[in-house]
């Protein structure tokens, strides 16, 4: 499933700049603007990114997508879950 590449990529992007040493951005700002970015997404984009973010490996992509790949895993289910449950608010659920 090579187009797990191409909907991952726009979040290793993300990554790659905000783990950067030449940013000086904090390392917690990564989930939370990977989180901003999802929850912009419809239910069927989310889902879609939850399934393409299981095929990455060490092998198969770049460094970058293997790395950001269970964030994005982890934020997605947590806005599907927050949706179903009818909670606008992730901060109530522990989210960082």
């Amino acid at each position: 499933m090579a187009k797990f590449k191409t909907l991952l990529e726009p979040f290793g992007d993300i990554w790659l700049w905000y783990t950067s040493p030449f940013t000086g951005l904090p390392s917690g700002s990564v989930r939370t603007r990977i989180r901003t970015q999802l929850q912009a997404m419809s239910d069927d984009e989310l889902r879609a990114l939850r399934r393409a973010a299981r095929y990455p490996s060490r092998t198969n992509c770049w460094w970058a997508i293997y790395e950001v790949a269970p964030i994005v895993r982890e934020e997605a289910t947590r806005i599907l879950e927050a949706r179903r449950r009818g909670q606008s608010d992730l901060a109530t659920r522990g989210a960082q």
